[in-house]
């Protein structure tokens, strides 16, 4: 169900407590992702030929539950490769870092993303379906997060997204830093989201990126609690 729609039921109840006690905040479903980052031709043939993405690119901080790559478990040491199509069950979870760029996300099972290279210069997410956090410093690098409706524009930001691929609908909640949110299905249509707020574009939130909404900080707390990313991207 919608981030905004729990808001919405949030709102007619009126009360902070028991909205943060509502367990059906917890948003999980399948997801793919193509991830698309900066590597230099030596690096680009070592994939080709099966090696290890290298440090310009993703490790694994951590890993629960049952995490597959091609239908084979995998385990916090593995090294994500050109290709890998990463699976994770109901009760799994991974997160990983961009190591070159400073930036970091958690994916929530069940779900699966697939990992690609792209034009150098650029790190990019390429969401299908399902629920993510980020988090990061500014970089030269571009990060950018896509869906099918909309990119997000990445600074020194965190924030959640998730993407309803059967309604598709965008939507993200930024918890520190600001966005640039962007829809996919009208030309010019962008917002810049700050912390606190939440958007979305697509589905039932229409076709254009409606008013962007503040929501109260028990809410936030909830959906910070519920996608926490728990390891430093130094260790």
């Amino acid at each position: 169900m919608s981030l905004i729609v729990r808001y919405q039921e949030y709102l007619s109840k009126l009360i902070c407590v028991e909205f943060v006690s509502y367990q059906g905040f917890m948003i999980s479903s399948r997801a793919m992702i193509t991830l698309s980052t900066q590597l230099k031709f030596s690096l680009i043939l070592g994939v080709l030929l099966g090696c290890p993405l290298g440090h310009a690119d993703l490790k694994i901080l951590e890993l629960k539950g049952a995490v597959t790559d091609h239908g084979k478990m995998i385990g916090s040491a593995t090294p994500l490769r050109q290709g890998s199509a990463i699976e994770l069950r109901a009760d799994a979870a991974i997160e990983f870092v961009f190591e070159n760029i400073q930036k970091q996300a958690k994916v929530f099972g069940p779900a699966k993303f697939v990992l690609t290279v792209d034009q150098p210069g650029e790190v990019e997410v390429q969401i299908e379906k399902g629920r993510f956090r980020f988090k990061g410093i500014p970089s030269k690098v571009k990060f950018k997060v896509h869906t099918k409706t909309a990119v997000m524009g990445v600074r020194g930001t965190e924030f959640m997204v998730q993407y309803d691929a059967l309604l598709e609908e965008s939507e993200t909640v930024v918890f520190e830093g600001k966005i640039e949110f962007a829809s996919k299905i009208l030309s010019g249509d962008v917002k810049e989201i700050g912390a606190g707020q939440w958007g979305g574009v697509g589905g039932r939130f229409g076709q254009k990126i409606g008013p962007l909404i503040t929501l109260p900080e028990p809410v936030l707390k909830t959906f910070k609690d519920q996608t926490a990313i728990n390891r430093s991207m130094t260790k």
